[in-house]
């Protein structure tokens, strides 16, 4: 199954209905010296104009149609308690956000996290119901809660969590799970040469982990870019290789979810980003993104005939259970078209 022109499809479709965000210029105006890449180069060019969206709004990260807002004291007290989601975000946010179901979350002024956390001194969790005395109300920032796609591996964590919406910040995490995905490329490499795998898929998985480390340092010069440095990613222990079974379900998660649905991201970030140099990088790392989905519908044909009905049937529902989770975390729209045209019809359940 070739998927690409299925995926530009829903860029295209995204792309022409996206908010804007992320409309920040770069603190760092150097440039990197050196050669340009032929396809996309994240040093050259003009700085991003403070007109326009950074980074395309997808859910992730992004300003809702109501980017602020301005609570009480004892809400504000509730959205620090649930640490900057649950209800009372969800009633200062929601309005004006069109019914999107994506997950909330408020960025509370940083004088009152500092007031909340005097009060909770040393307690190691927060008290509900103990909050400072404060007389005005609270500004919050209202965002989505982060999903970006992308593989992932075991024994790494998830990408940190984002401490605001900036361009910088996001393109560091974007850094993050890049470097992450050169490690799962190189995991999975191993591990199909384990379970003897056709050539094919390891030479394609060796190309994807070189690609990563492309793409790595693409996206760690744009973050420095915008002045933020990337957070370089640390293993932990783990034992290689797995079994069949634990490749197949990491694939189908990582590969056959989250990376198609990252892959989308990249190609509406490179229609739509009004800084060049982003749209170019993005452009680069999209089209790759669009192989390495690709790789990973491949490899899971090759796994699940050799496993058991019940592991298939385990790795249907870890494959629902992520489709679901990048529905309430991620861009819904994205979700849906993907289901409708990418992921039900190839869905693992046979």
């Amino acid at each position: 199954m070739q998927i690409r022109d299925s995926l530009l499809q829903i860029a295209i479709l995204i792309s022409a209905a996206s908010n804007a965000c992320g409309s920040v210029a770069p603190e760092d105006k150097d440039r990197d010296s050196g050669k340009p890449d032929a396809k996309a180069d994240a040093t050259q060019g003009d700085a991003g104009s403070d007109s326009g969206p950074v980074m395309t709004c997808t859910g992730c990260g992004c300003p809702l149609a109501k980017p602020s807002a301005t609570v009480t004291p004892p809400q504000a007290c509730q959205i620090a308690y649930y640490v900057g989601a649950g209800p009372d975000c969800d009633t200062a946010c929601a309005q004006g956000d069109g019914g999107n179901e994506s997950i909330l979350r408020c960025q509370l002024d940083q004088d009152y996290v500092n007031a909340y956390a005097a009060t909770q001194g040393d307690a190691s969790r927060y008290v509900a119901g103990l909050c400072p005395a404060w007389s005005s109300s609270v500004v919050v920032q209202c965002s989505y809660e982060c999903a970006v796609g992308g593989r992932r591996t075991e024994g790494f964590e998830d990408v940190p969590q984002r401490a605001g919406v900036d361009p910088g910040t996001f393109l560091a995490e974007r850094a993050y799970l890049e470097a992450v995905s050169v490690h799962a490329f190189a995991t999975l490499e191993h591990e199909l040469a384990a379970h003897g795998s056709p050539v094919g898929l390891r030479q394609r998985a060796r190309k994807a982990r070189r690609d990563e480390i492309r793409h790595t340092a693409m996206m760690t010069r744009l973050a420095r870019r915008y002045g933020r440095p990337a957070v370089v990613p640390t293993a932990g222990s783990r034992a290689l290789p797995r079994s069949l079974f634990d490749v197949a379900r990491e694939n189908a998660v990582e590969g056959c979810i989250r990376e198609t649905y990252g892959a989308v991201v990249g190609l509406i970030e490179a229609r739509t980003s009004t800084d060049p140099v982003v749209r170019r990088a993005m452009q680069s790392i999209a089209e790759d993104e669009c192989r390495h989905a690709q790789l990973s519908w491949d490899v899971g044909s090759w796994i699940l005939p050799r496993l058991t009905a019940a592991e298939r049937a385990a790795i249907a529902l870890a494959t629902k259970e992520a489709v679901e989770a990048l529905a309430r975390d991620g861009d819904p729209r994205i979700v849906r078209l993907l289901s409708r045209r990418v992921w039900q019809p190839v869905a693992p359940t046979s």
